[in-house]
Order: C-alpha cells, then sequence, then structure tokens
C-alpha cells in the first residue's frame, strides 16, 4: 500500500514538473523570421511617424512664434531649385530692422517657379532667431492641426499593427502544425 502511495506521489510530482515547466521549446523556421522582419518594418515606420510628429511640431511653434512677433520685410531671391518629388529650395537674403545682412532658406512650401533667383519677395522673419525666415502669405498654422494628429493617430497604428501582427504569429506558433483528428 505505501509503495503504491509512493509511486502515486511521484507521478503526481513529475506531472506538475511537466506542466509548470511550459512548451517545449520547437524549432526556428522561416516564417518566424520573416514575421520579426514584418513586425520590425512596422516598428520602424511608428518611430518614422513619431520623428515627423515631432519635426511637425517643432515647425509650428517656430511658425507660430515668426508669425506672432514675426517683422515683414522684402528679401531677394538667391537661390531657387525646383525639385519634383522633394519641397522646393529657395533662399533669400535681407537685411533685418538692427541692420544686419541674412542669408537664409525659407522655411516654408514656396514653389521655387514663382520665385527665380533675382526676384524680390515678401517674408517674415523672427527678430530674435533672423534665421528663420517665413513666405509673408502665410497667416495661420491651421495645417499642422492636421498634420500632427495624422502623424499621432499613424504612429499608433503601426505600433498597435506590429504588436498585434507579432502576437497573432506568436500565438499561431504555438499551435500544433496538424489539426487533423486521427480516427482509432
Amino acid at each position: 500500500m505505501k509503495q503504491r502511495q509512493r509511486r502515486l506521489k511521484q507521478q503526481q510530482r513529475r506531472h506538475h514538473q511537466l506542466t509548470t515547466k511550459g512548451p517545449s521549446p520547437r524549432p526556428f523556421k522561416l516564417r518566424d523570421l520573416r514575421a520579426l522582419f514584418q513586425a520590425l518594418a512596422l516598428a520602424v515606420c511608428a518611430l518614422a511617424m513619431v520623428g515627423v510628429t515631432i519635426f511637425s511640431f517643432y515647425e509650428m511653434r517656430q511658425t507660430r512664434q515668426a508669425l506672432a512677433r514675426g517683422v515683414r520685410t522684402t528679401a531677394t531671391v538667391v537661390e531657387s531649385q525646383h525639385y519634383r518629388k522633394f519641397p522646393d529650395h529657395v533662399v533669400v537674403e535681407f537685411t533685418t530692422s538692427r541692420g544686419e545682412e541674412v542669408s537664409a532658406a525659407l522655411s516654408d512650401s514656396v514653389d521655387a517657379r514663382d520665385s527665380p533667383a533675382g526676384s524680390s519677395l515678401d517674408v517674415l522673419y523672427d527678430p530674435e532667431r533672423p534665421d528663420y525666415v517665413i513666405n509673408a502669405k502665410i497667416t495661420d498654422i491651421s495645417h499642422y492641426y492636421f498634420i500632427i494628429p495624422f502623424g499621432i493617430a499613424m504612429t499608433i497604428g503601426f505600433a498597435w499593427g506590429g504588436l498585434h501582427f507579432w502576437r497573432r504569429h506568436q500565438s499561431q506558433a504555438r499551435l500544433p502544425s496538424s489539426t487533423a483528428v486521427h480516427k482509432p
């Protein structure tokens, strides 16, 4: 009787040890690597959107300051380059109210085809930071009120997508490879 009880306790201990160790490690497969790269790609996209959002917030703040305390002046376009797929590059020169000569790139989107080199352009500059120059036609910053929430939403979406994708892959990896029912 005691031997039987001893064997029963040993079996219970073995069963407890087997159930508490967790699933046995499975071999690494190519689909794991593919899922990892896809989840990492979504994470990189989320980080890129964080960067875009922070940059947009910074630009909004700078533009708001230039609009609030900006000084209007006429600048001469020194360099004007039009790009098809990138923002145009326009460099202007002007004299500040203190008499300083400043050469700066416009910090907002300006169509370089409308501002060839040598032409005049009305600009606003921040007297505390005269190298930050915006086009005087800009009157508000409402476009940032779309860009920043869009960036935040995209960041959350990419992060959620990466986590959801990776968790779904991990839960599928735990399932047995064959779901066929064996008949006796």
